[in-house]
């Protein structure tokens, strides 16, 4: 089933395809990220939409490329969040916050939590600077000793953030 954003005149944008339509040349992009690589992405150029479409589902997470800042009126429904199993994936993946609800508050939580040792590296996205912040554990110490690189990061601001996983 997939989700359901609803606009001001009750059009369901339940597909990539239809969000850039909705947005009338403002998107770029949209994407999906999943083991290291991109599996579903739809784009907009000069007009013309191309990649194969794809339904927007509820609990995963979406990278949108826009020109510009717009909004689109939703209605929402309360619909249980489904944890995947993250240690099945491998390399970077975009995963939404909301797997971490209770259990981290920043990245670095993320990185030093027992129940988390398979991740290596969280990037989260920053709206100032247009970059990703990175937060980085080295694994290459010895047990024991952490070596935490970069800052930490509030994901609870956050709708979506990569995480690498390293086995």
């Amino acid at each position: 089933q997939p989700m359901r954003v609803v606009n001001s005149n009750e059009v369901p944008i339940d597909t990539a395809k239809k969000l850039i339509e909705y947005s009338k040349g403002k998107i770029l992009v949209v994407g999906e990220f999943l083991n290291n690589e991109w599996i579903k992405l739809v784009k907009y150029n000069n007009g013309n939409i191309s990649g194969q479409d794809f339904n927007l589902e509820y609990g995963r997470v979406y990278l949108v490329i826009s020109t510009e800042e717009f909004s689109i009126p939703i209605k929402s429904i309360s619909i249980p969040f489904e944890k995947t199993d993250l240690t099945k994936l491998l390399g970077w993946n975009l995963i939404p916050s909301k797997y971490f609800d209770g259990l981290a508050q920043y990245t670095t939580e993320i990185l030093t939590g027992d129940d988390f040792e398979y991740i290596s590296q969280v990037a989260v996205w920053d709206d100032e600077l247009g970059t990703f912040n990175y937060t980085i554990e080295d694994l290459t110490v010895e047990e024991g000793i952490e070596e935490m690189f970069g800052t930490y990061y509030d994901i609870t601001t956050q709708q979506g953030i990569f995480v690498r996983i390293s086995k």
